[in-house]
């Protein structure tokens, strides 16, 4: 499968959306540097797909939710990947030298969940 980083995003906060930045730093067995969701935890990157993100945009239309990479606390934003195709321990390569394997498939939006509270 192969797709493009749209952007990547990070809070130092958890439960509300996350900035884009030009650069980040993935630490290994930690995830972004600075991150609010980094550490030891298994979950340390999210993935969504701009696409997806689009989609949700779409069931919304009209509100006053921005819909920008990031919305959904996702810290890489894909474009021309089906994420929904991958299954728990596939890796993907990012850039040049990172390995990323798929510890866990969805999430669900908690209670402090800025997008749940719109």
């Amino acid at each position: 499968m192969i797709g493009k980083i749209f952007s990547i995003n990070t809070s130092t906060q958890k439960g509300v959306p996350k900035d884009m930045v030009k650069t980040a730093v993935l630490r290994e067995h930690h995830g972004l540097v600075g991150d609010a969701h980094a550490g030891v935890a298994e979950r340390q990157v999210s993935l969504l797909s701009m696409e997806d993100v689009e989609k949700a945009e779409m069931v919304y239309q009209g509100s006053d939710i921005d819909f920008s990479p990031g919305i959904f606390a996702e810290n890489i934003t894909t474009v021309g990947m089906d994420l929904a195709k991958l299954k728990v321990g596939d890796q993907l390569a990012v850039g040049d030298q990172a390995i990323l394997t798929v510890t866990q498939l969805g999430k669900v939006c908690h209670g402090r969940c800025a997008i749940g509270q719109k």
